[in-house]
């Protein structure tokens, strides 16, 4: 569902596992309480490399342009709700379609890359 909301990366919420905290425990991150790499980091780095590197080619140059939601009801708050149209009579699956532009110089400003409902 991100996205489809345009999101282009993956942010870490904690990079490294926070120590001190009696409040929240904390699994393991990326980098353990020890301060050394965690059995995470090499899955990540490898998830890094092998699949958003070459998606993330791609996705830096689109924009979203429209999200509906389909399929939830009532949808979330301040969200459209997708409605049938002549290229799309129904929606079964995931809740969400998505309309993307490119922001690539040389392609005419807004390109729908996807199709919405």
């Amino acid at each position: 569902m991100s996205l489809a909301y345009g999101c282009q990366g993956i942010q870490y919420v904690t990079y490294g596992t926070p120590v001190g905290r009696p409040d929240c425990e904390f699994g393991t991150a990326l980098i353990a309480k020890e301060g050394r790499p965690s059995r995470l980091y090499d899955d990540a780095t490898a998830i890094n490399t092998t699949y958003l590197q070459p998606i993330g080619r791609r996705l830096k140059h689109l924009g979203s342009e429209s999200v509906v939601h389909a399929n939830e009801d009532p949808p979330p708050v301040g969200t459209t709700r997708c409605t049938p149209s002549p290229q799309l009579r129904s929606v079964a699956g995931e809740r969400v379609s998505a309309r993307s532009r490119s922001s690539r110089p040389g392609t005419g400003g807004s390109s729908p890359r996807g199709e919405s409902c």
